[in-house]
């Protein structure tokens, strides 16, 4: 049995387990880089699954959400410049005094 940071090799060879997946034939019977088995080559670690998969929700955040998002409120704001005031009054069509009328 090897120690704690040792690697057991199938062929029950004791090696730093930072040799494993080094593309490296360290056991010499090529254990410590199998991706199956204890060396796991080619597997992912929890950590980095976990990184990826928040690392791809915030990029479609980014990409996706908030440029919808701006659009739509842009839209709104200007619909609403768009639309008349019904509150407003009538204004006539001529602010100025006409001139009197002719007689002759």
């Amino acid at each position: 049995v090897c120690e704690q940071k040792m690697f057991e090799c199938t062929n029950s060879r004791c090696i730093w387990k930072g040799l494993t997946c080094d593309g490296h034939n360290n056991c010499g019977d090529e254990s410590d880089e199998f991706s199956h088995g204890n060396a796991n080559c080619g597997m992912m670690s929890p950590g980095i699954i976990a990184a990826i998969v928040v690392g791809s929700v915030m990029t479609f955040i980014i990409l996706i959400i908030i440029p919808f998002a701006c659009c739509r409120r842009r839209r709104r704001r200007n619909s609403l410049l768009i639309q008349p005031d019904d509150t407003r009054e009538e204004q006539p069509e001529h602010t100025q005094d006409l001139p009197p009328a002719y007689k002759p």
